[in-house]
């Protein structure tokens, strides 16, 4: 219940709530994500990642760090692909717009 101590603090939500025709900032349609290389110059968009850190190997078994995430393959029917990825090599991944 509000008192006559309460303080407000008017806030300005300034451009983050507004006109954006990609919508990438707000609850749009169209947002950007990381890119995963699956394959030959195949990419995925990854629409979850893990704030967690497991253990992991990499093609040859050596171990590594990785997160866990869910790459997008299709949207009709929903269609995805557990992965692990390297710690390391998310800041390598380029963004891409992705359709929710």
């Amino acid at each position: 219940m509000p008192s006559d101590h309460d303080v407000v603090i008017p806030i300005s939500t300034g451009s983050v709530i507004g006109s954006d025709p990609l919508q990438t900032v707000h609850g749009g349609g169209t947002r950007m994500v990381p890119m995963v290389p699956v394959g030959e110059g195949r990419l995925l968009p990854c629409i979850w990642r893990s704030h967690s850190v497991k253990e992991g190997v990499d093609n040859t078994g050596r171990p590594i760090r990785v997160h866990e995430c869910l790459l997008l393959v299709g949207r009709d029917p929903l269609l995805t692909l557990r992965a692990e990825v390297d710690v390391d090599a998310w800041k390598q991944f380029g963004s891409g717009p992705v359709e929710w």
